[in-house]
């Protein structure tokens, strides 16, 4: 549940966190919340989610940095329409970001695509990236969630405002992502909040467009970036496999393995507490 409100979220609107802002970057409005002072770390979630995922995260990282939670272009709070959301687009919209906020450089927390899109931009601006901490990131395998960005499409939104949704969404994100989280009614009316909005669904399927063509042009060029990294993973994970996770780790330059044994998909929900200890430590040793 989020720090900052005891209610949950009833329209698309209303941003989870009261200092959530709409910062122009490029040709899109991108929703971000910015919490503390020192050096930067910047949260980016992964395919369908938004900022809030890092509700347990963003406090604590504020009390030794300035920590931004983005909705990525196209999710979230963020603008959504369609149009390019090629991988290398998203990591130039990210940056413009970066530069309204008067950020030069900064650590990069990613999960899932969010992990993807921080290597992406660790890639093609390595020098605007401290460390990277990658959190079950989609990079080297990407059939299971690849074939979830399918089912998106347009003509599946009256379907999915109706009766009985939310409970096959959560039953299936259940099943699927959160291993170690409770999906209850509350947990539903936040993550669903910014998806029932207007173009939520048509933007994404413009990402899902995107995904073999733009993980497949960066899986063969891991070996070039040169970050330190940590990356976390939930071995409880139904959409990415275990061994993925390893296969990154082997193919990057300087990187290293933790793992979450309890958890799924997303360990920085599922275990903050672990998590925050775990990757400030990593972000401090630099």
């Amino acid at each position: 549940m989020s720090p900052h409100r005891t209610e949950p979220l009833h329209h698309s609107t209303e941003s989870w966190h009261p200092r959530g802002r709409l910062v122009r970057a490029l040709d899109r409005r991108v929703h971000v919340v910015t919490e503390g002072e020192g050096p930067d770390v910047l949260f980016l979630h992964g395919f369908i989610q938004s900022s809030w995922a890092f509700r347990h995260n963003l406090g604590v990282f504020a009390r030794a940095y300035r920590a931004h939670a983005a909705c990525v272009p196209g999710f979230g709070w963020s603008e959504k329409r369609p149009g390019d959301y090629h991988l290398d687009t998203q990591a130039r919209r990210v940056v413009a970001l970066m530069d309204a906020l008067h950020v030069a450089r900064a650590h990069l927390v990613g999960n899932s695509l969010g992990g993807a899109l921080s290597l992406r931009i660790a890639l093609d601006f390595p020098d605007r990236v401290g460390r990277l901490v990658l959190v079950n990131p989609v990079a080297v395998d990407w059939r299971r969630i690849a074939l979830i960005a399918a089912l998106q499409h347009p003509l599946f939104a009256p379907a999915f405002r109706a009766p009985g949704v939310a409970f096959a969404i959560a039953e299936a994100l259940k099943i699927a992502a959160y291993k170690n989280l409770p999906i209850d009614t509350r947990f539903m009316a936040d993550f669903l909040a910014p998806l029932r909005g207007p173009g939520a669904l048509d933007a994404a399927l413009s990402v899902a467009r995107t995904f073999n063509e733009d993980l497949g042009a960066l899986k063969p060029r891991l070996g070039e970036i040169s970050h330190d990294t940590l990356v976390v993973w939930g071995q409880r994970d139904q959409i990415l496999s275990a061994a993925s996770g390893r296969e990154l780790v082997a193919a990057l330059r300087h990187a290293r393995l933790v793992t979450f044994s309890n958890c799924g998909h997303c360990p920085m929900e599922e275990d903050p507490e672990r998590f925050n200890g775990v990757a400030m430590g990593f972000l401090g040793d630099g």
